[in-house]
């Protein structure tokens, strides 16, 4: 195999493999003087393959030797940098070139590496003197001497602008595929492999009169059913409608024969002819189905009025979900329906004749069609079917399958072309392929360790990330060494549970197990396995992914004991804040409420000498009217804050009390059903008392509610509150919403008693919540 025709893994397997021969000839070199010549010429040819595979592969590579402080790029590198080898290798020049938004990431990666002495990839910017923005892929490994001492550090790097330009190109085009979908004069629906509707479009709800809420998750069958006048619908017609999908599915066609027009009856009883189209979606993992439906009732009915079969024909080519274009031998275009206009964004024939063939075509497909032509010029028509590349009006590429043939056109010989849009094939072709070269990169640069053991236990493949987990070197140490891998679980037991679990289900999720390293210190890892099988059922071998979770458990017990101090902290405030409301409340009361009454004394002493001046007398009422009116603000504000009637008379007058201030202030019902429920312990009452606060205040800004039903039971186990509205409801999204400031508060109060709280609701059907603590 040529170097050129190898894949980016093989390359990089390549390329590691080339450094260590590198490596392990210098040090010979070093070692033994008398083999100086044969290693110097040896020591040269693999640099000169190692540099012509880095750029064949576009693969630079470069080692820090961290004792000497020296650094060294491969000529790669300085290529994709775009300097020269001139170029100063210092941290500082390099970090210059190094985009201002990554330079704090690619720091912080180097600084983790050699804290940490491990291995990783991560990827950054860099901007090259020409002013070029690249994007780099990096992958590091370090070296250690037998004392543990890091001794140098060397990675891979590899220009991945291209790949990002690419990927972001098809995320754009699958987003505008979606919108073409949903914007589409013709009904589209996309339906599993079990038959089950995934996709109804705006135009589908506009033929037949169902809505796509009716349909998704349902299968096919059952709507069609609906659509079919009672005449038609016979046993028979019931079995092919389950079996369509099927007969799809076991045919070797993209599509299922020929557009069919049928008769339906919408959800209005009005009677339409459409014509569908059923066809396979085939990926590498799923299975879809697609169907075209377009209303064609009006056109059939101008048919019938005109009853010409010339006619009828060029309408079907016109309604043809592929494209369609009669051409005379000489190329010229005589007829093209709607869909070839459509392929290409146009609205006219005239518009997309006046563009060159030259601008409806990409490059290398403008060649190939140069080529055809002159076939055809002499007299060879033997090219019937052929791929081609066009360029919409709007700069979009698309894929086109074309089929080319000889039909007698107004009783002449002449050509029918009819084009088939395979863009989104084509598209997934690259998807597969790139799918399959993320697999191969995931499994070699995974930071999750990867292994695969067959039948027997024996581990046949691991990755780098799996060997140094359990402190091996490289795969191939560990491959070595372990003859089962049975022999890295601290408990035997466990390593048969797994072995039971994966023989009964299949596959083994997420479990946490003790496992022993190379040295025989013990850790405990993440281990999730599956069965994989062949296509008779065969087990061939087991594959697992290991996280390392020391670090994850240790981190859980610090966020526990950080949730509970926040507790503490919680319950420390709320009783710092109830405090502070009493003292408020206290002191207005006493002294803005004892000021205030004293002041309407006078004012009413001042009254009864002023009865002679009708002026004084008008205004002084005013004083003490307003003086009053402010006199009910303070008690109320002062109630507020820290009804005093929740520490007198108990937790049900306090409730009792509020509704009925709630009652007059918002003209809402509220229903009572009260026990004299009390607790010796006043913060828990208020706890109960804030709750309903909170909780009539939600149902005047949102509930809409006309009443309110508020229930409050003692028993053995504690006290339960329930507040009901007969208001519009909640969400689950808003119940659960981090910015539900209220609910959570409320939730906090209730939880420093060890209480809960439980809330429901429906759509138009009110709001309710419970809230208990226990005794």
């Amino acid at each position: 195999m040529k170097d050129k025709d190898k894949t980016k893994a093989e390359l990089i397997k390549e390329l590691k493999k080339l450094q260590q021969e590198y490596d392990s000839l210098k040090t010979s070199y070093e070692k033994d003087i008398t083999e100086r010549k044969r290693a110097e010429e040896n020591l040269y040819e693999s640099a000169m393959k190692l540099a012509r595979l880095q750029k064949i592969g576009k693969l630079g590579s470069w080692e820090w030797n961290i004792v000497e402080n020296s650094l060294w790029w491969s000529d790669e590198v300085y290529r994709i940098w775009g300097v020269g080898k001139d170029f100063a290798l210092t941290f500082e020049s390099i970090d210059q070139m190094i985009h201002p938004d990554d330079r704090e990431l690619n720091l912080k990666m180097i600084q983790e590496f050699l804290a940490n002495s491990n291995n990783g990839e991560f990827e950054f910017r860099i901007i090259c003197p020409d002013g070029t923005i690249k994007n780099i892929y990096q992958s590091i490994e370090t070296s250690h001497a037998p004392s543990g001492q890091l001794l140098r550090m060397f990675g891979i790097m590899q220009d991945i602008t291209d790949r990002k330009l690419a990927e972001e190109a098809l995320h754009a085009s699958e987003e505008k595929h979606r919108t073409l979908i949903e914007q589409s004069i013709d009904g589209i629906v996309i339906s599993d492999e079990h038959g089950n509707v995934s996709v109804w479009n705006k135009s589908m709800e506009s033929i037949t009169g169902i809505q796509q809420c009716e349909t998704i998750g349902r299968p096919l069958w059952e709507i069609q059913l609906r659509l079919i006048p009672v005449e038609q619908k016979t046993p028979e017609l019931l079995g092919q409608l389950r079996n369509i999908l099927k007969n799809l599915l076991e045919s070797k066609m993209g599509w299922l024969g020929e557009p069919r027009e049928q008769t339906i009856i919408d959800v209005n009883g009005t009677h339409k002819v459409v014509q569908d189209s059923t066809f396979l979606i085939k990926t590498k993992n799923k299975v879809n189905f697609g169907t075209i439906i377009r209303d064609i009732t009006a056109r059939r009915q101008s048919e019938e009025s005109l009853h010409q079969e010339k006619e009828n024909f060029r309408n079907s080519l016109d309604d043809s979900p592929l494209g369609v274009r009669i051409a005379s031998a000489d190329g010229n275009t005589i007829y093209a329906n709607k869909t070839i206009l459509d392929l290409y964004g146009y609205d006219s024939l005239e518009k997309l004749q006046k563009t060159h063939l030259k601008d409806r075509y990409t490059p290398e497909s403008y060649h190939q069609a140069q080529k055809r032509i002159k076939q055809r010029e002499s007299g060879d028509f033997s090219a019937t079917e052929y791929e081609i590349s066009i360029v919409r009006k709007n700069g979009e590429i698309r894929h086109l399958q074309v089929y080319r043939k000889e039909v007698l056109w107004n009783g002449e010989k002449q050509f029918q072309v009819i084009y088939q849009d395979i863009s989104k094939r084509k598209q997934a072709e690259v998807a597969l392929k790139e799918s399959e070269a993320r697999y191969r990169s995931l499994f070699e640069n995974s930071l999750m360790g990867i292994s695969v053991a067959d039948t027997d236990g024996r581990l046949v493949q691991a990755n780098l990330a799996y060997a140094q987990m359990y402190g091996y070197k490289n795969p191939e140490e560990m491959l070595s060494e372990i003859t089962n891998v049975g022999m890295l679980y601290a408990n035997p037991g466990e390593r048969k549970e797994v072995l039971r679990i994966l023989r009964r289900k299949g596959f083994m999720e997420a479990r946490e197990v003790e496992v022993v390293r190379r040295d025989g210190s013990r850790f405990f890892v993440l281990v999730s396995a599956c069965e994989i099988r062949d296509s008779e059922g065969k087990l061939l071998y087991n594959q697992a992914i290991h996280i390392d979770v020391t670090d994850r458990r240790q981190t859980e017990e610090e966020i526990k004991k950080s949730k509970e101090l926040l507790e503490k902290l919680n319950r420390h405030l709320n009783e710092i804040r109830e405090e502070e409301r009493a003292l408020i409340s206290r002191e207005i009361h006493d002294q803005l409420g004892q000021s205030m009454t004293a002041l309407k004394l006078d004012l009413n002493l001042m009254y009864k000498y002023l009865n002679n001046n009708t002026e004084a007398v008008a205004k002084l009422k005013g004083m003490i009217e307003l003086v009053s009116n402010t006199i009910k603000d303070v008690q109320r504000i002062s109630s507020d804050l820290r009804p005093g009637i929740l520490d007198e008379l108990g937790l049900a007058s306090a409730i009792e009390w509020y509704c009925e201030e709630f009652e007059r202030r918002t003209d809402i019902k509220c229903n009572l059903k009260l026990d004299n429920s009390d607790f010796s312990d006043t913060q828990i009452n208020l706890v109960f008392f804030r709750v309903l606060q909170e909780t009539l205040t939600n149902v005047i800004r949102h509930a809409k509610a006309s009443s309110v039903s508020i229930k409050l039971h003692q028993s053995d186990r504690g006290v339960t509150m329930s507040i009901k509205d007969n208001g519009i409801g909640i969400t689950k999204e808003q119940i659960e919403s981090y910015r539900s400031l209220g609910l959570i508060s409320m939730r906090e109060r209730v939880k420093q008693f060890n209480g809960t709280i439980d809330i429901s609701s429906k759509k138009d059907s009110g709001t309710k919540l419970v809230i208990f603590i226990p005794s």
